[in-house]
C-alpha cells in the first residue's frame, strides 16, 4: 500500500520526536513535509 509506505518514511526517517510533542507540531511538520515529498524527500516505491 502506497500510502503505508510513505507513512513509514516520515515515521521513521523526517520526523522527530519533538515533532510529536503536541497535534499541532505533527501537522506544522507533515504541512511542511508533504509538499517536499518527491523534491527534498524522496521515497521509491517498488
Amino acid at each position: 500500500n502506497l500510502i503505508e509506505i510513505l507513512w513509514h518514511r516520515c515515521k521513521h526517517y523526517w520526523l522527530t520526536p519533538d515533532d510529536y510533542r503536541t497535534e499541532q507540531t505533527l501537522r506544522d511538520k507533515l504541512d511542511h513535509l508533504m509538499p517536499r515529498v518527491g523534491t527534498e524527500y524522496t521515497v521509491t516505491f517498488s
